[in-house]
Parts: C-alpha cells; structure tokens; sequence
C-alpha cells in the first residue's frame, strides 16, 4: 500500500522517486520533537505531501501526509462521479486519523482533541511553517473574550436533504466553521466539518470569482465537507483554551472534535436551504457543497 511504502522509506532513509527532501531544525520544546522531515513526491499520479517529526533518537513522534489525486472510494462517501479528491492523515503518538475530501484547494488541520500533545506539537512556529510552505494551515480559533464564539446551528447553514447530529457553529476571527456528525447515508455518524465564507456564496478560497465546481465556498456559503473516517465514537465538544501574555489573560471558545468521545453538548438540526449550485461550469448541481 501507498502508506506503508512512504512509512518505510522514511524510516530505512530511503525516498522515493523524485523525492524533494527538506530537514528542519526544531526549537526546544516539552514533546521532544527535534527535527522535522517535509518531503514532497508524486507516485501513480498523485501528488503527496509529508510532514514527519522526529526525536534525537529519530523515532517518529508525528507524521502529516496530504495525497491530491485519485483517492479510491472517495465516491463513495461523498457526491460526485469520479475519486479526484484529497487525504489528509495524521499520526500521532501512535493514533491515526484520515480525512477525505473534494477540496484540493486549501487544506487546514483542526485543532482534534482528547490526544495529550496534539496541540503542541501543530502550535509549534516551525511545524506550522514547514505545514504552510506545502499549503497546509493550522486552525487557530479566536482570540478574545468573547463568550458567544460556539452556539448550536442555525438550520439556514445545513441543507433540508439532511438532520445534522451536534451540530456546534464557531464564528472566529480568522475564520468559521461548524462540526457535526452525519445521521444518514454512506457517512452515517462520521464526523464533518465545514469553513464558512467571510466573502459571501460562491467564491475561491481567497475571495474570487469562480464558476461551478471550481468555486471553494458552495452556493450556501460553506466550503465542500472534510469527512473523517473512523469517527463514529467522537462527540462535539466546546472547548476553552487560555494563556498569558504580558500579564493579560486571553481565552479562545471553539467546537471540536473529541477523539476520546466525551459528552453529547448540542442538539440535531435538520437544514433548511435547497440544494442549489454555482453559476458556470458544465455540470455544476450544487452536490459538491451537500453538506
């Protein structure tokens, strides 16, 4: 398997064709990452982007792959004819996690909890550095006390095709987002999680036009779902995070997902806008956006 082979590699030090390999100094830091390993390849005609942190003893710590390409099954679980799409997996102290989504135009890790680290190790300035020079960014929630940062759904912001379990909606200023979990359908009780556009529907990633499928935000201004696998056991949880700075205390307010399950916080919301789709583009119908 892809996976298996590029894991391998790494740790015989051996890469593979056309490798471009990077090694990256680390600053102190209490998870004992020491080194980073970006690595950026293509084989069988996807590209792949990895991210790998190492100890001094050069064991692996974490690991970050983004495949662009075809993704097989992808058209299983979400619209569309074809399996062009993108994954996104992370390791982590041993656990494992995979999204698969149709967007290949701006990835961003989420801020996962219940792992011990997690948010260590993708806070850290060269992690998150090494991550945007392969177009990957780290979610970073708000900034501020602003109590009302988390708040159930609104049905306005999910489709009547569909009910929406704990469906938490984070607006943020760098950005807003919602969780749920599907309650149907080939992805019945995964765990979904959509951007929300600060320019408006049907619009790029930075605000441009754009012209059926191609547009990043849907007709109902979301971005195409990120569905991750294998997270039938995660709830949705709110979370607050705090620190100190020149002796002011900041807090952030977000909707995660709790790998380690948690509590139940939000209620079902069935959605109300009709499936719609952007104008331009042969084909366009709206299914890429149908969550």
């Amino acid at each position: 398997m892809k996976k298996t082979g590029i894991f391998v590699g790494l740790i015989a030090g051996c890469t593979a064709p056309d490798t471009t390999s990077t090694s990256i100094a680390v600053e102190p830091n209490e998870l004992g990452v020491t080194s980073l390993v970006s690595e950026r390849f293509t084989e069988d005609g996807n590209q792949f982007f990895t991210l790998t942190g190492l100890d001094a003893a050069a064991q692996q710590v974490a690991r970050v792959q983004q495949e662009i390409g075809i993704i097989p099954g992808l058209s299983q679980s979400l619209p569309g004819a074809d399996d062009f799409g993108a994954a996104l997996v992370i390791d982590f102290h041993g656990h494992n996690w995979r999204a698969i989504s149709r967007d290949i135009e701006a990835t961003t890790i989420p801020m996962l909890e219940g792992e011990d680290g997690y948010r260590t190790f993708f806070r850290l300035p060269a992690v998150e550095a090494a991550l945007h020079a392969g177009h990957i960014e780290v979610e970073h929630p708000a900034v501020g006390e602003r109590a009302l940062d988390t708040e159930e759904c609104s049905p306005s912001q999910l489709l009547n095709t569909m009910t929406a379990a704990q469906c938490c909606w984070t607006t943020a200023s760098t950005g807003s987002w919602t969780w749920f979990k599907a309650t149907s359908g080939p992805n019945n009780g995964k765990a979904i999680r959509r951007w929300a556009s600060p320019y408006g529907p049907c619009k790029s990633s930075t605000g441009g036009s754009c012209s059926g499928n191609a547009c990043y935000y849907g007709p109902n201004g979301f971005s195409m779902p990120q569905i991750w696998d294998n997270s039938e056991s995660w709830n949705i949880n709110v979370y607050v995070h705090s620190w100190t700075e020149n002796w002011e205390t900041f807090y952030e307010y977000y909707c995660g997902a709790n790998t380690s399950g948690g509590d139940i916080q939000f209620p079902d919301v069935m959605g109300s806008n009709a499936m719609q789709n952007c104008p331009g583009g042969n084909g366009s119908d709206g299914t890429a956006w149908a969550y």
